[in-house]
């Protein structure tokens, strides 16, 4: 994307008044949509950003996500009320995007499986749209004693391989409360640990 182009921030202005208003108002012209598209592109940018920055601090990284999100969908939503009050499908800006006016499919919300399931019995479309699976899951905890057990015994099958139970290190660290005075800066860097081998 060129990134000269400039983004009419008057237009910009109206658009998050209104969505501040919760009304959508189509834009006087198809060329503002240029505008929306730009920003749409920033505010994407900025989602990706904090999503690598959510692995550090969630809580207001979510919330400034879900803020973007909100803008984005309200630009969406002005850009196809804009293309529909000027009778258009499609409006391209070269070396910025495209705009396609589309119908999104169709979803469904099933609040009641019991019921969904005994409509399709009824109707001869069970086999068809279900499908039946049994799930067995071992207890892991269980099983290791167990084996152990067959172990002790000679009974392992050929077919169960065993593995680790050798001696080995736990190390669990305090954690020191310092008062004031006594905190030091860290004088490492991650870039210094870098070539510490652990």
């Amino acid at each position: 994307m060129d990134t000269d182009i400039m983004v009419d921030q008057k237009i910009l202005k109206t658009v998050l008044e209104n969505k501040s208003q919760n009304t959508i108002i189509p834009l006087d012209d198809l060329v503002n949509i240029e505008d929306l598209i730009l920003t749409i592109d920033m505010l994407q940018s900025k989602i990706v950003h904090y999503e690598n920055l959510k692995k550090k601090r969630v809580n207001p990284i979510d919330n400034a996500i879900i803020d973007l999100d909100s803008r984005i969908d309200y630009m969406k939503k002005v850009i196809l009320a804009t293309l529909i009050a000027q009778n258009e499908k499609t409006v391209n800006f070269p070396g910025v995007g495209k705009v396609i006016k589309k119908k999104n499919p169709i979803k469904w919300v099933v609040n009641d499986n019991e019921e969904i399931i005994k409509e399709l019995k009824t109707k001869g479309e069970y086999d068809k749209v279900v499908k039946e699976e049994i799930k067995i899951t071992i207890n892991k905890k269980e099983l290791n004693k167990v084996l152990g057990d067959w172990d002790k015994s000679g009974d392992i099958p050929d077919y169960v391989d065993k593995q680790g139970g050798n001696d080995g290190v736990s190390i669990t660290f305090e954690k020191i409360i310092l008062q004031k005075e006594e905190v030091v800066a860290n004088p490492f860097t991650i870039e210094d640990m870098d070539g510490i081998d652990i």
